[in-house]
């Protein structure tokens, strides 16, 4: 968009107010815009030596590295040697840590292309798994290094976030790029795999950090697994934004088509590029179903544990569980995973049916309602484990006549995070509402 359809635009905004940074963006493209066409008007005044001269440069630095690729790639070939397997094993605190990460900054470095650099972060989640499992496994077979190694997991942990955020934005700027449509699909399903990767071990770990009671591990965990959720969601959308546009591309050729033989060849290019790509996704879109499936049957699995839990401690039928004012009712605690398995069941149909976009969408809706539900459900055990563990008492009264009241240690936090479970998945609370349905 040239400098005066942008004056002309911004003349014809209404007033309103603008933050700091829209200010600021807006300011280095005008300028940015500004300076491109004064570039433009000099270089129509060049001299024929002048041009050469300018064309040269240009050349030049094309067919010339930079100078941080040259370092990276020496420091490539002086760490390629025994040193540098040695150090791919390597995690932080140790000697040989700094030189792995100073490999990896050279691999990204080196990177000729957004998509060999998502490959690049791929490779570096994976590290980053490899590593938390022996931290883990050095744990275990040492308790005493239970401070010690919680540190180093925190350190690792933080390094796995940024690194699945990075390919996240990297797998939007490929699909931006609209350069190689199938390779944009399946460089999606390396990133939906490796995040799915992701979210397994920091489930894994979640737990762990529940049992040692370390809020820190939990919170940097969380951040992990929304970063990796983030990736995974990006994944399929970008998967089904490319199927997209191969089709109305592949459409529009052949609205132009004169029948003549390079367009009946460009024909069975684009529908072998459309063919391909339509395989890649359904498979992208079928792992995704996959996997929703058997979280939704865990989710019923926990759900089921949670009211046998409360039942048991609070020896209620159909408990109701007030805490400082909310009240929470559990009485139909597993219809909530049996609306997101039909939500993913029509995903099902609509993908059997050819409709990507709508399949997409259906498996979203499910999954952010199986994301509610295990956060909810995770938060209800917590508080009712907290609760049982402390001093308080815990009165056995009719359901809705009178809630059972759990005075928590942390009831004002513990209260928070329920709230936010609830609204989460549209639960008002109310003596006679139903938690869950």
């Amino acid at each position: 968009m040239n400098l005066a359809k942008k004056i002309s635009q911004i003349k014809h905004l209404p007033l309103c107010q603008v933050d700091n940074d829209w200010e600021r963006t807006t300011k280095h493209q005008l300028l940015s815009e500004i300076y491109s066409q004064h570039r433009l008007m000099k270089a129509h005044s060049l001299t024929a030596e002048e041009r050469f001269r300018l064309f040269s440069m240009k050349i030049t630095r094309r067919l010339m590295p930079s100078l941080a690729k040259t370092v990276a790639f020496l420091l490539v070939i002086f760490l390629g040697s025994g040193m540098t397997f040695a150090a791919q094993a390597s995690v932080p605190g140790e000697a040989l840590w700094p030189i792995k990460r100073g490999f990896e900054k050279a691999e990204l470095t080196l990177a000729v292309s957004s998509t060999k650099e998502a490959e690049v972060y791929i490779k570096h989640i994976t590290k980053r798994l490899q590593e938390l499992d022996k931290i883990v496994a050095s744990t275990k077979s040492d308790p005493d290094k239970q401070i010690a190694n919680d540190k180093v997991l925190k350190q690792v942990i933080s390094y796995l976030g940024k690194d699945t955020a990075a390919v996240d934005k990297t797998l939007q700027i490929v699909k931006e790029e609209k350069e190689a449509p199938l390779e944009t699909v399946l460089l999606a399903q390396k990133v939906k795999e490796v995040a799915n990767q992701t979210k397994d071990k920091v489930i894994v770990l979640e737990a762990q950090a529940l049992t040692n009671n370390n809020p820190v591990l939990e919170q940097a965990l969380a951040e992990v697994k929304t970063a990796s959720a983030d990736a995974d969601k990006t994944a399929v959308k970008v998967a089904v934004e490319v199927h997209q546009e191969v089709v109305a591309s592949a459409a529009q050729n052949v609205e132009k088509s004169t029948n003549s033989q390079a367009d009946q060849k460009q024909a069975v290019a684009d529908q072998a590029e459309v063919k391909a790509v339509q395989t890649a996704v359904a498979e992208i879109i079928k792992s995704e179903i996959s996997q929703l499936t058997t979280d939704i049957q865990d989710s019923k699995k926990q759900a089921e544990a949670v009211n046998s839990q409360v039942n048991k401690d609070i020896v209620q039928v159909t408990p109701a569980i007030n805490i400082n004012g909310d009240v929470i009712s559990l009485k139909e605690i597993s219809e909530k995973p049996k609306a997101a398995e039909g939500k993913l069941g029509e995903a099902k149909l609509l993908l059997d049916a050819g409709s990507f976009k709508d399949a997409a969408d259906k498996l979203l809706e499910s999954k952010v309602m199986q994301e509610n539900i295990g956060s909810a459900l995770r938060t209800i055990e917590k508080t009712v484990k907290d609760s049982v563990n402390s001093t308080s008492t815990i009165e056995q009264v009719k359901p809705i006549s009178k809630p059972t009241t759990l005075n928590t240690i942390n009831t004002a936090s513990t209260t928070t995070e329920i709230n936010r479970a609830m609204n989460g998945l549209d639960i008002q609370a109310k003596p006679e509402s139903e938690f869950l349905q």
